[in-house]
């Protein structure tokens, strides 16, 4: 029988990650040689979110697993999940601050079946929870993946969204990389680690989950933030896996975001203040670019933050 484990981390987020589990009692699984488990790991060493398991698992419909990953971050929290889903044959990761549609699993596990794919990815569509400023919602930066189409192999994977197969894991002791403990990257450094170890990545354009966007979000501070972040995490995982393009490439891509950014800036105002914060970030991603160049060390969980994604 086919073993399918939804791994899922969370972090002092009990609402929004019992939201998350009656979303997944919705799943609807067609495939009766499928046996589905989910896997929770608690990165609060106060395991604040054993309570809420607790309750789900007298009317939980697939069997959960629950540990604590002590060591404070994302990528140790997502390695336990993977020690925990040892032996299945597909690991689907999902976010706490995320809903599944009813077809999600098997939307992603159909494609997998007819791509052969070792990695298969889905679109993560915004939900605000309090209704953003227009400009927000008309810069689509929340909408992860939404517009790709079935023909495209995405560069890039979102934790929140994807399924890898067991067999990626095999040789690979710490598949999520340490290093991106306190920052992003984690999962695009693994990404771009299986694509040299000729990995096959494929697109399941209708397993769809919703992240729920909370207002503290939706701001140009947030986003240009976020840009930097990216375009660090992107410059340090070439770095360490393909050094001399990194060291010739990847600084020219930055320069030429900055300039490039800089450069439309005047015409921006026309599009109003979505178009100013689009060019802004492309700046933001060049300067962080130029940072994972440097050193890369900005923390992304720092003490009392709660930004998981």
């Amino acid at each position: 029988m086919m073993r399918v484990a939804i791994c899922i981390t969370t972090f002092q987020r009990s609402v929004v990650l019992r939201r998350l589990l009656d979303s997944i009692v919705g799943l609807q699984i067609q495939s009766t040689a499928a046996d589905v488990c989910v896997v929770i790991v608690d990165n609060d060493i106060h395991a604040s979110a054993r309570q809420v398991v607790t309750d789900a698992i007298p009317d939980f419909k697939f069997k959960i697993s629950y540990d604590v990953e002590p060591v404070r971050g994302l990528a140790s929290a997502r390695n336990r999940a993977v020690k925990m889903a040892a032996g299945a044959d597909f690991l689907a990761f999902v976010d706490d601050d995320e809903t599944v549609d009813p077809e999600w699993l098997e939307h992603l596990l159909a494609e997998q079946r007819i791509s052969a794919a070792d990695v298969v990815m889905g679109p993560v569509a915004p939900q605000f929870i309090q209704p953003p400023p227009s400009w927000v919602i008309k810069s689509r930066f929340f909408e992860k993946n939404c517009h790709m189409n079935e023909k495209v192999n995405a560069n890039y994977a979102s934790g929140g969204n994807m399924l890898i197969t067991g067999r990626c894991f095999e040789n690979l002791p710490e598949p999520f990389d340490r290093s991106f403990n306190l920052k992003v990257g984690s999962d695009y450094y693994l990404l771009a680690r299986l694509r040299t170890m000729g990995a096959k990545i494929s697109w399941a354009p209708k397993a769809k989950v919703v992240e729920y966007i909370v207002p503290e979000r939706a701001n140009a501070k947030w986003i240009l933030r976020r840009r930097f972040k990216i375009g660090m995490a992107i410059a340090i995982s070439e770095r360490l896996l393909k050094p001399r393009f990194w060291l010739l490439l990847r600084p020219l891509k930055g320069l030429a975001r900055i300039a490039q950014g800089c450069a439309s800036l005047p015409f921006a105002f026309l599009q109003g203040k979505a178009g100013l914060v689009r060019r802004l970030g492309w700046i933001f991603f060049g300067l962080g670019n130029l940072s994972g160049l440097c050193s890369g060390r900005y923390r992304e969980y720092g003490a009392g933050e709660n930004d998981r994604s």
